[in-house]
């Protein structure tokens, strides 16, 4: 197979990967990444468990949802700068259609009491899938003392202080960054 070909070959793979993902997927961007991983890290292997936390980590951080800024960066990894606009594109294009087509018909859609149903369903399989990133996410990090001291500051910020999520990761990074300057500051002497 020629270059020309397997470059063809992965850009389509990319394409129908996140189409799917962008098609079959409830609940947003947060549900979006277990199926994202699954797909990327273990089914293609066009990044590994650290890249895809690290691409997580940066997509989350930065403007925009976090499935197209995650589709973005795997997209980048596996094909460069046309793979992340084919992985975006496969990403965006169903669920705008999708929604295109649930705007038009919304009151409708709002007057069946099943599809109302429905959506609380999916609703309790979005806290699961969000979950399951969570722990494999968590099961990736290097974990030790500044880890937990970091991941409990951040936790009561939101959950008992309401903080936003900008502050959070600010103040997160912030933290790692006088983390390593205080190491490298203790080093020099």
């Amino acid at each position: 197979m020629s270059e020309k070909s397997n470059k063809l070959k992965t850009y389509l793979q990319l394409f129908w990967s996140f189409f799917k993902i962008g098609a079959l997927t409830f609940g947003g961007g947060a549900a979006m990444i277990s199926f994202m991983s699954a797909e990327a890290v273990d089914k293609k292997k066009w990044i590994t468990d650290e890249e895809m936390l690290d691409i997580v980590t940066v997509a989350e951080s930065t403007p925009g949802p976090i499935a197209v800024n995650t589709a973005t960066f795997v997209g980048y990894r596996a094909a460069g700068s046309l793979g992340s606009v084919i992985a975006t594109l496969g990403t965006v294009i169903p669920p705008f259609i999708i929604m295109t087509f649930i705007a038009a018909f919304f009151d409708f859609f709002k007057s069946i009491e099943a599809i109302n149903y429905m959506f609380m369903g999916v609703r309790v399989g979005v806290i699961a899938l969000i979950l399951k990133a969570f722990l494999k996410m968590f099961s990736s990090c290097k974990k030790d003392a500044f880890f937990y001291i970091i991941f409990v500051l951040a936790f009561c910020a939101v959950a008992v202080f309401g903080a936003g999520t900008i502050p959070v990761i600010i103040s997160a990074g912030l933290i790692g960054v006088g983390s390593v300057l205080v190491s490298l500051r203790r080093d020099k002497k």
